[in-house]
Parts: structure tokens; C-alpha cells; sequence
């Protein structure tokens, strides 16, 4: 996603990116990753969805049925944060949603 979001800005300089993630709890591999692409590249933010969301334990551990199922559990809080970002935002923006599997 943070390639799309880099071609997203080459096409378009005035959008700014913001990519959600999904973890359940922050790693330094992800965190050391975040700043380097902020830092690198000042217009793709990253937000991480709050609350985090528990597992269900009957949720499968295949890969598919996770790269689909805890993205539809964070379903309601990323409606709520599409609503402060349109709100709190002045520029125009794209938002794409990352599932960041740890």
C-alpha cells in the first residue's frame, strides 16, 4: 500500500495518503517501517485504528480469512475515523486501508 500511496503522489502532488493500520499491538519492525516511509515521504500519514479490535476465537488463522475478516471487524471505527478526518481535514485526501499482518 505505502507503493500505491507513493504513485497516488507522483500523480497527484496536492492529495495527501492516509493509510489505517489494523494491528492488534504496535512492533518495532512496523514502527521503525512507519518512520521511515513518514519521514522519507511526509505526504503518506499513518493512522492506527483505536480501539483495537480483540479476535474472535473462532476466527480462522488462515491468511485469507484474516487479510478479509480483521479488516470487517475494524468496520465501525474506521467509519468514525472517516468521519473526524472529512471533518478535521481542509485538503482534499485518499484513503486506503493497510492490514498489516504481523
Amino acid at each position: 500500500m505505502v507503493e500505491l500511496a507513493k504513485l497516488i503522489h507522483i500523480s497527484n502532488p496536492s492529495l495527501s495518503v492516509i493509510l489505517f493500520i489494523t494491528t492488534a499491538a504496535p512492533c518495532l519492525n512496523t514502527e521503525n517501517y512507519i518512520n521511515t516511509v513518514s519521514a522519507a515521504t511526509p505526504s503518506i500519514k499513518f493512522h492506527r485504528l483505536l480501539p483495537t479490535v480483540p479476535l474472535p476465537p473462532d476466527l480462522s488463522s488462515d491468511f485469507m480469512d484474516l487479510a478479509f475478516g480483521i479488516p470487517k471487524l475494524y468496520n465501525p471505527i474506521v467509519h468514525n475515523t472517516l468521519v473526524v478526518v472529512r471533518v478535521t481535514s481542509l485538503a482534499r485526501f485518499q484513503v486506503d486501508i493497510v492490514n498489516l499482518l504481523i
